[in-house]
């Protein structure tokens, strides 16, 4: 019998703790340790192997050997080992340098790892493992939790029962905890799912949790509540929108960091000038704006319209924002310039006439492009550098403070296209059309 299914029946198991579900598959990752590594003194926290520093994967083996690994890589430097009198054991003994960077960077994601994992109870189990690290709490800056919840849906027997249908209560002052212990902390990367953002949100704000030393901010629009606990940020970028006023609540949330000077986002339904003026009124001290995702196609915020948001109108808008030197705009494809972008499928670009097409799809994503620089340089001289899409302009400015902007294809359109047509075995060039 597979030593999985004698973990389920583990007599052990309570339900009044956190979760019977972590619980197993602790009791999992326990014996398939034992198992991979039968003659280990001690156990690697899986939290310091997530992290794939060079130093910890070139030395597995040596710290295996260890009486206690964890006391060893978690004593802070300089200090004694957890409830110990002791110096901490086996780094001079075994010859060990710990790097200073071993804790920069550690992450929270069952998604790419070796071995599937259900995400909650990994998530809380590797909490539990940074919680019982000072070193790892008092030494990390950059901070990344993003476990992908699969709700049941694993192909895996095991994974789908081992997968809590709601988050763990557990898991709340966990997070608060590790979180406001990591006084180094400058950047944090939050992706945790939609259905626990309210919960995280009643328990943060009342307990006043508040992280300082925070510098840069990323994380999905529901967890907009994040943006108050993190006043001194000075970058901060949303990865999702979702429709429906809670871009409102993100942008009133920013007029809590008055430091913010580069600020992206990639709205649900695309940008839309209400979202501007609310942008433009919470952050007018942005130097930095990416404006990711597209215009809004007429669905406005946060009613119903009919109308399309133009890029002369955006731009007329952020001309308010005096010290704005940096911009991202998406693909002019959708800044409604007219055009909207060639067929997304390859098979269009076969046959005898794909070669035609393709050479017309280039062509007219350049002048798109040409345009829409045109319209930023017009309204907004100030920028020093600004993309359209993948597409950055060279800018020259002349002693009359007139500008011109160039790209690879300015003045040579047909060589440019032909540089970048792509190979195909069939084309209008080797094919005899009558017409």
């Amino acid at each position: 019998m597979k030593l999985s299914v004698i973990l389920i029946l583990f007599p052990i198991v309570s339900v009044a703790s956190a979760s019977w579900q972590t619980t197993i598959w602790n009791w999992k990752e326990k014996a398939d340790n034992f198992l991979s590594h039968p003659s280990s003194r001690s156990r690697i926290p899986q939290f310091i192997l997530d992290s794939r520093h060079p130093w910890v994967i070139n030395n597995q083996n040596k710290l295996r050997t260890l009486p206690d690994a964890e006391s060893c890589l978690c004593s802070p430097p300089g200090q004694s080992a957890p409830d110990s009198g002791e110096a901490q054991p086996g780094r001079a003994e075994y010859g060990l340098e710990v790097p200073h960077d071993l804790f920069d960077y550690l992450e929270i994601d069952n998604r790419g790892m070796a071995v599937a994992r259900p995400g909650w109870s990994n998530f809380i189990l590797r909490l539990r493992e940074i919680g019982r690290c000072p070193a790892a709490l008092s030494q990390a800056k950059n901070f990344t939790t993003q476990p992908y919840i699969n709700g049941g849906y694993f192909d895996d027997w095991l994974l789908k029962t081992l997968e809590p249908s709601q988050m763990p209560k557990e898991a709340l002052g966990l997070v608060a905890e590790v979180l406001g212990n990591m006084t180094s902390l400058e950047t944090l990367k939050w992706g945790l799912p939609y259905s626990s953002a309210t919960d995280f949100e009643e328990y943060f704000d009342p307990r006043g949790l508040v992280l300082p030393s925070v510098k840069r901010l990323e994380l999905d629009v529901w967890s907009h509540f994040l943006v108050r606990m993190c006043p001194n940020i000075t970058a901060l970028e949303i990865w999702r929108d979702t429709y429906g006023g809670v871009s409102t609540a993100l942008l009133q949330a920013t007029i809590f960091t008055p430091k913010l000077t580069r600020f992206s986002m990639i709205p649900w339904m695309g940008w839309t000038v209400p979202m501007i003026e609310d942008l433009v009124l919470y952050m007018p001290g942005l130097q930095s704006l990416g404006l990711w995702g597209g215009l809004n196609g007429g669905i406005e915020y946060p009613a119903v319209s009919n109308k399309d948001t133009s890029l002369e109108e955006v731009l007329q808008l952020l001309g308010n924002l005096q010290n704005l030197t940096h911009l991202e705009l998406p693909d002019a494809s959708l800044l409604h310039l007219g055009w909207e972008g060639g067929p997304w499928c390859g098979n269009a670009y076969d046959g005898p006439y794909g070669r035609l097409l393709e050479r017309e799809v280039l062509q007219e994503e350049a002048e798109a492009t040409d345009r829409a620089v045109a319209a930023v340089m017009g309204t907004l001289p100030r920028l020093t550098n600004f993309t359209i899409g993948s597409n950055q302009p060279n800018i020259t400015r002349y002693e009359n403070g007139s500008l011109s902007a160039s790209f690879p294809w300015t003045g040579r359109m047909d060589e440019w296209i032909s540089e970048n047509l792509s190979y195909r075995p069939y084309s209008d060039e080797s094919v005899e059309i009558d017409l």
